[in-house]
């Protein structure tokens, strides 16, 4: 899973390194309508629901990848 949320992310940002699971949010260029698609492919890749304000809570790659992983949990 953190692999392919990497590679999500990745796909919206440029990054001249590969990104980590602590990189923040605020730190590698997202603006929110890169988030909505960045959850829209989360949605698609892993087949869960997240909700906007789930989304907006984030700051870092590593808590997209455990809000993945719990809603794949539920």
């Amino acid at each position: 899973i953190t692999k392919d949320v990497i590679e999500i992310i990745e796909n919206f940002c440029c990054l001249n390194e590969e990104l980590s699971t602590k990189a923040k949010i605020s730190h590698i260029g997202l603006d929110s309508l890169d988030m909505v698609e960045i959850t829209m492919k989360l949605e698609e890749r892993f087949d869960v629901s997240i909700e906007d304000e789930e989304i907006a809570n984030v700051k870092t790659v590593s808590d997209i990848v455990e809000l993945v992983i719990a809603k794949k949990a539920d």
